[in-house]
């Protein structure tokens, strides 16, 4: 029997598939007559979802198409038992689980998507729980393809998985196919009768635009009234209105409705609103563009209308722009069908083609108001006002009536005369006036010329033309205006002339001016004074090169100068007060600080300045500084050395007065080798005396510049290796150690006896102060600045200018000298206190700085108490640079 069952199961399959098959044949059949015998898409839908369901045996068939704006497909018609289905389902065709069904990616893809297992395929989850409810096992969807892109989905559904076979699919896919074709049909002749319908009215629209264009004696009302019933008959309309927006574009201008709404309307008219107080319809106005308001009686935001107003379904609303502002709007109501774009378009083109008229007639009747105020005007001006023509023939076109008292010639002479305009012109200018013709960019500036009256007088008048071109850029003709400047030029002569000479005079007083002021100039520039000018608020206005070089002030920043002055400066500013108040210069001595921070000394003499043309009007002051800080330097110097040499020599002199005294008195009572004592004490007194008064003669002849000046080469070595054997015997009598570590040869230029005064005094001081058993030795050197060596060695060579330098140094192991007394070692009768017991004038040093000075040399020293001193001595080497 199981044998029996299975030989006989494949036999009745193929029955089956038979007539399963032989069922999507009819459906296929009858889809195709359907196709053909329904002319609207929606009763086609709903007739092929009732044939897939009655003739192939489904439980639910539906179509559903897309809103391109959300991606929701949406059912547009079904059929079958489980029709209720898709009441409870979302189906897009985004990128979401709700979109990637078998219907959402038909549509998306553009194919064919077969689901034989629906509650088993992951893609159909969000359906499974209502798909087991409603028994839908398996689904085929079919995009429907219009023109190529997929508008929706024809949609099958069976009751047990594996239903759609490929046979079955084919075949579903005419029925889709078949569907999509018709669909494609019903658009084309949609698009057709669209296409016809727009083309009439557009016929329409152009002979009601040759109609309105052909009302040109009608007034501006007349046209507008024939525009708005034409356009609300174009539109299909009952009512329309233009209402014209002020140039504020703030208020309504209410111009005119359509006769029906004026008979049918009795609300009371306003002829002026504010555009933020109107409701609906002039959102238009609002937002530059047309708005349909297809139910216009349940809009949330209307704010109704008047008693009286006619009753509004539809409304149609258009803005008329010009450039940037909105001139005017225009609006139609009540079309039995809702208004769309093709009356909007219709709307604004005729309304456009209305203001077009309107424009062009104001701009017609500004132009005849324009030429008559023109030649009212042009009749009237004193002005001679002309129009030539060039083409094709010469000659005046237009002359106003000026001509004649202008030139003596009337307007029609100028016309019977075509050359009347060249012969006016004075033959010397005629050339300009020719050159006009060929340099058109001429004529866009103003000429002078002068013209010849028929009086023979002579007039001058100054000319602007104005080219005038045709349509295709020839130059046919100039208009222009002359007018009489001949006033005006005898003026401009007069003043010329009346310029001239004042030019001559004032270049006459330039030139003594410059003079003068170069003379002064170069008198200040060229004075050893300072001078300095002041304003009346005390600023530092001028300096000459003197007073630059004086103050170590930049000339432009002279302000720096009072900063830099402290007291001294309220000091010489009540002197400036006191010279302006008595009005006579003040003279005095004043001590300044240098940009660089050293003070100077200065005679200053400073006078008020008072204003030319107001002797009363003080605006400023002028100084002249003369440095004196030499001068008064060595008023100081003389006033101190005169103290210390009468000092120093009273104290020698006191002590051999008083010795010799002593010795007079007591010889008798002194025995010979107390004599002797006594003796040998005024000896020494008087060697001191001797050498104090020597150094101060050196020190004389050095300030009065009676030191010989010649120079010669000579060998620095060879003079202090002399100096060393001439000082042996008193160094031996000490018991010291006399050393020397010098070159063979040291060369330098210079005076050979100061330069061994030098020496001498350096060694003198160097055996006076080196204690017995000492030592002192000489050392000579050729060094290279910058090059610095060690400083105990050599003293101050590390500040030395860059050059070649010949070096001697004396260093002792003597008493040395504290750090507080090095600075004055050098000062004239300066003694350090601890050497105050030991014999010398204070001028020794003194005297060798200021002759290595005067060899363009240095002296320097270092030196450490208890342990010794070094003297250096630098000058330039001999016959090298630098």
């Amino acid at each position: 029997m199981a044998t029996s069952t299975r030989r006989h199961r494949p036999q009745r399959n193929g029955l089956q598939r038979l007539r399963h098959t032989s069922r999507l044949y009819a459906v296929l059949s009858h889809v195709g007559e359907a196709v053909i015998r329904e002319s609207e898409p929606p009763r086609l839908f709903e007739t092929v979802c009732r044939i897939a369901v009655e003739h192939g045996d489904f439980p639910l068939a539906w179509i559903g198409l897309v809103d391109r704006s959300s991606g929701e497909v949406r059912p547009t018609a079904s059929a079958g038992p489980a029709a209720t289905y898709l009441d409870q389902i979302r189906i897009t065709i985004n990128h979401e689980p709700e979109g990637m069904g078998p219907t959402g990616t038909a549509i998306r893809e553009a194919r064919p998507v077969i689901n034989n297992d629906f509650v088993a395929n992951p893609t159909t989850r969000p359906w499974h729980t209502i798909a087991r409810r409603f028994d839908l096992r398996a689904s085929a969807s079919f995009p429907l393809l219009v023109h190529g892109h997929a508008i929706g989905a024809l949609n099958f559904y069976a009751n047990r998985p594996g239903f759609f076979d490929v046979h079955e699919v084919a075949l579903l896919e005419r029925v889709a196919g078949a569907l999509a074709f018709a669909l494609e049909k019903l658009a084309d002749e949609e698009q057709r009768q669209l296409a016809e319908q727009a083309l009439r009215l557009d016929v329409e629209r152009q002979e009601a635009l040759l109609r309105l264009g052909a009302m040109d004696a009608a007034s501006e009302r007349e046209v507008v009234d024939f525009a708005l019933e034409e356009a609300v008959r174009l539109t299909h309309s009952s009512v329309g209105y233009l209402h014209f927006i002020t140039d504020d574009q703030v208020h309504l201008d209410l111009f005119t409705w359509t006769q029906g709404v004026r008979e049918a309307c009795y609300a009371a008219e306003r002829t002026h609103y504010p555009i933020a107080a109107a409701g609906v319809w002039v959102d238009c106005v609002r937002l530059r563009r047309p708005v349909f308001h297809n139910d216009y009686q349940h809009l949330a935001e209307r704010n109704g209308y008047p008693a009286g107003h006619i009753h509004i379904e539809r409304h149609l609303s258009v803005p008329l722009i010009e450039g940037d502002k909105v001139i005017a709007v225009a609006g139609v109501g009540n079309k039995r069908a809702p208004y769309d774009d093709t009356d909007a378009r219709q709307l604004q083109l005729f309304m456009a083609g209305m203001w077009s008229l309107l424009r062009r007639k104001r701009a017609e009747a500004a132009l005849r108001e324009s030429e008559a105020r023109y030649r009212r005007l042009t009749e009237h001006a004193t002005d001679l006002i002309y129009r030539i023509r060039l083409q094709p023939s010469s000659g005046f076109e237009y002359v106003n009536p000026a001509a004649t008292a202008l030139t003596g010639y009337t307007p029609e002479e100028h016309y019977a005369d075509p050359d009347l305009g060249f012969k006016l012109v004075h033959p010397a200018d005629r050339a300009l006036l020719a050159r006009l013709s060929q340099d058109l960019a001429a004529l866009a500036e103003p000429i002078e010329l002068r013209w010849i009256r028929r009086d023979g007088s002579l007039l001058w008048v100054e000319q602007r033309n104005v080219p005038v071109f045709d349509e295709e850029g020839s130059l046919v003709g100039i208009e222009g205006i002359a007018r009489d400047i001949t006033d005006r030029k005898l003026a401009e002569q007069a003043l010329q002339d009346e310029r001239a000479r004042l030019e001559a005079r004032v270049a006459e007083r330039t030139r003594e001016l410059q003079l003068e002021r170069d003379r002064t100039r170069a008198i200040l520039e060229s004075l050893g004074e300072a001078v300095m000018v002041f304003d009346n608020a005390h600023r530092l206005i001028y300096m000459n090169p003197a007073a630059t070089r004086l103050t170590g002030v930049d000339a432009s920043t002279p302000e720096r100068w009072w900063e830099d002055q402290g007291g001294e400066a309220d000091r010489m500013l009540a002197e400036l007060e006191g010279a302006a108040q008595s009005r006579r210069p003040w003279q005095g001595e004043l001590v300044f600080r240098r940009a660089d921070g050293f003070s100077y000394d200065a005679a200053v003499t400073v006078a008020p300045l008072f204003a030319p043309d107001d002797p009363a009007q003080l605006i400023g002051f002028v100084s002249v500084h003369r440095d004196i800080t030499a001068l008064k330097t060595a008023e100081r110097m003389k006033d101190q050395f005169v103290s210390n040499v009468s000092h120093e020599l009273r104290s020698p002199t006191s002590l051999i007065t008083m010795l010799a005294g002593n010795l007079e008195m007591l010889y008798d009572r002194l025995d010979d080798a107390r004599r002797l004592e006594v003796i040998g004490e005024i000896r020494k007194h008087a060697r001191h005396l001797s050498d104090l008064i020597g150094g101060v003669l050196e020190i004389s002849r050095i300030d009065s510049g009676r030191l010989a000046s010649d120079r010669q080469p000579l060998d620095l070595a060879a003079l202090a290796s002399n100096e060393l054997a001439h000082l042996a015997p008193v160094a031996r009598r000490k018991s010291l150690l006399l050393g020397a570590d010098l070159p063979q040869e040291l060369p330098a230029t210079g005076h050979p006896g100061q330069l061994q005064q030098v020496l001498r005094n350096l060694l003198t001081n160097a055996i006076k102060y080196t204690p017995d058993g000492g030592r002192i030795t000489v050392i000579g050197r050729t060094l290279v600045a910058p090059t610095i060596p060690d400083e105990a060695s050599w003293p101050g060579a590390g500040h030395l200018p860059a050059g070649t330098w010949a070096a001697i140094a004396v260093n002792d192991t003597g008493i040395g000298i504290a750090s507080g007394d090095l600075p004055h070692i050098f000062e004239r009768f300066y003694r350090v206190q601890t050497q105050s017991e030991i014999p010398g004038t204070g001028l020794g040093l003194p005297i060798a700085a200021e002759l290595v000075r005067r060899h363009g040399g240095f002296i320097e020293v270092c030196s450490t108490p208890g342990a010794g001193s070094t003297f250096a001595v630098y000058l330039p080497l001999a016959g090298v640079d630098g």
